[in-house]
């Protein structure tokens, strides 16, 4: 009987963590940082990220919005345009927003039309409120607010440079 309820504890383990780690990686961004974004990320209709007082956005009206306490300095202008949107950093540098369509997701905004190599990307909401992507900077809100990063080469070796505010 004790090696019938180990089987079974043990199948019934086998069944429910699969599950649990589906719901789990399903409903949570995969970056952990709460300001960042790898290529593949998504956002979805009422989450964002977060750094200081700046909180990038996307509403369940479609709309990607960039908020400084609470009031909008950025937004997409896609509010209305559909329904269950996200927004996914591709792996070609495209920051874009799909409506869940019927049968597959239909864009309706990207961050740019140039062509670009596929390859892995990072998205930053950075401390002087800019929204950058990087692995070549290749898109940027244009809502910084101070010349933190400005002077400062970024290198394109697909390596990503922390830059910091120290003097060396």
């Amino acid at each position: 009987m004790a090696n019938f309820q180990v089987r079974s504890a043990s199948a019934l383990m086998s069944i429910l963590f699969p599950i649990v780690l589906i719901i789990i990686t399903h409903h949570a961004p995969s970056c952990t940082a709460r300001y960042i974004m790898f290529s593949g990320d998504t956002l979805k209709a009422g989450q964002g990220l977060t750094m200081n007082e700046y909180t990038l956005y996307m509403g369940k009206d479609c709309n990607l919005v960039l908020y400084e306490d609470g009031s909008s300095v950025w937004s997409s202008g896609t509010s209305g345009k559909g329904s269950n949107c996200y927004t996914k950093l591709e792996r070609n540098g495209y920051l874009s927003i799909y409506n869940e369509g019927i049968l597959f997701p239909i864009a309706v905004w990207k961050s740019n039309d140039g062509k670009y190599f596929p390859g892995e990307y990072i998205l930053v909401l950075q401390p002087d409120r800019n929204v950058v992507i990087y692995g070549e900077k290749i898109w940027n809100s244009g809502t910084g607010s101070s010349s933190l990063f400005a002077n400062k080469k970024l290198t394109s070796n697909k390596r990503i440079d922390m830059v910091t505010n120290e003097k060396q």
